[in-house]
């Protein structure tokens, strides 16, 4: 069976892959909903993440962002080196729910960031690139 898995990618001309948390976990980038997941430890996190708080309470918000969605240090793994490869060769392409910039890192060519980048932060008022350490309002 493995054999076969790996012939099948081998020959592969056009591969999509669609990523989400469990791609990250292996660089010490927690998932959001498992045993040790995001939504887990924290008792109101679906809420301090939500549109509602950010217009509420930005200063919530922004400061539940910086402690829990920010892993600056995080490297990409076998999974994101690997599919970025493939990506470079023009045989795929990766959508994925990540928001922790590891795909460009790993310099992946086809990437579609469904949920945006977290590293990637502008002005909501003025629409101009923000530092995302500076991101606080």
């Amino acid at each position: 069976m493995e054999a076969s898995l790996q012939a099948t990618f081998d020959e592969a001309k056009h591969i999509v892959f669609l990523t989400g948390a469990g791609v990250s976990t292996p660089s010490g980038i927690p998932d959001y909903r498992s045993k040790n997941g995001l939504y887990t430890g924290h008792r109101n996190a679906e809420y301090y993440l939500s549109h509602t708080c950010l217009v509420q309470e930005p200063d919530v918000f922004y400061d539940y962002v910086k402690q829990n969605l920010y892993y600056p240090d995080a490297k990409p793994n076998v999974i994101h080196e690997k599919q970025a490869a493939l990506t470079q060769q023009d045989r795929a392409m990766v959508i994925t729910q990540n928001i922790d910039n590891l795909y460009n890192v790993a310099h992946t060519k086809h990437l579609v960031e469904f949920h945006g980048n977290m590293y990637k932060v502008h002005c909501q008022v003025c629409g101009a690139k923000v530092a995302w350490q500076d991101s606080t309002s």
